[in-house]
């Protein structure tokens, strides 16, 4: 009996990779991981406060999504948006620009989410990531690096009541470790609420969520067998205090 092979994975952590991956697709329509902010904006915004014009929100691994720019449609005031690499935020920059019909600015910058130095301790409510955790968690390195990523994430949080929003093809089991394990006596547990939201696959659009529902999971043009493909999310009001 023949085995059928699986395709070595890209290096999901180099930026050479993204950077490539961005220039060839151009300046096509904004491509998302997962599904657009609508199709999740009620369950998110449950977790925030009324004004969302208060909120301080930190998008990591922007890509070209146009998550930063829906949320600012929505109401959101102070967004910033990262990605380690430099084609995707140029790319950013050129089609949606800063500010566009008198809304407020979305803040575009080149950043590695495992090195976040350039960002003040406590200066976010709201830290968002679709996608990245993943990527960081199919890398080599990526017990590493995922613990790095989050611990800054927690050091950007600010302290009191803050949210920690990550949406995930991986498992409860394969992901939360990484965020529990960051916990300390300055940052203590996390309060965690798992959601099922689909069964899908990463880099597919989500008209095709469900269409791949073995434990191969594409993503982009690759199929991968890093975790298995349940969309979920984690999130925790008051995730970096005490429980």
């Amino acid at each position: 009996m023949r085995h059928r092979s699986t395709p070595p994975l890209p290096d999901y952590g180099s930026v050479e990779y993204w950077d490539n991956r961005y220039i060839e697709a151009g300046n096509q329509a904004s491509f998302e991981w997962f599904f657009p902010y609508k199709d999740v904006q009620g369950s998110l915004e449950s977790y925030l406060r009324p004004d969302k014009s208060l909120e301080r929100v930190l998008v990591l691994g922007c890509g070209t999504s146009a998550l930063g720019a829906d949320l600012r449609k929505s109401g959101f005031h102070h967004i910033t948006c990262v990605d380690f690499s430099g084609a995707a935020i140029r790319s950013m920059m050129a089609r949606l620009g800063t500010t566009t019909q008198n809304l407020p600015p979305i803040q575009y910058l080149q950043m590695d989410v495992r090195d976040m130095s350039a960002l003040a301790d406590n200066s976010f409510d709201v830290v968002i990531d679709k996608g990245v955790l993943d990527s960081v968690v199919c890398d080599v390195s990526n017990s590493v690096g995922a613990t790095k990523m989050i611990a800054e994430v927690r050091r950007v949080l600010q302290a009191k009541s803050s949210v920690f929003f990550v949406f995930s093809t991986g498992s409860y089991a394969t992901r939360v470790p990484y965020i529990i394990e960051t916990s300390t006596a300055v940052a203590p547990e996390w309060q965690i609420t798992p959601v099922v939201l689909a069964v899908a696959c990463v880099g597919i659009d989500v008209a095709t969520a469900g269409q791949y529902q073995s434990r191969e999971c594409q993503w982009g043009n690759h199929r991968t067998q890093c975790d298995d493909e349940r969309v979920g999310r984690t999130a925790g009001r008051g995730g970096v205090t005490n429980k």
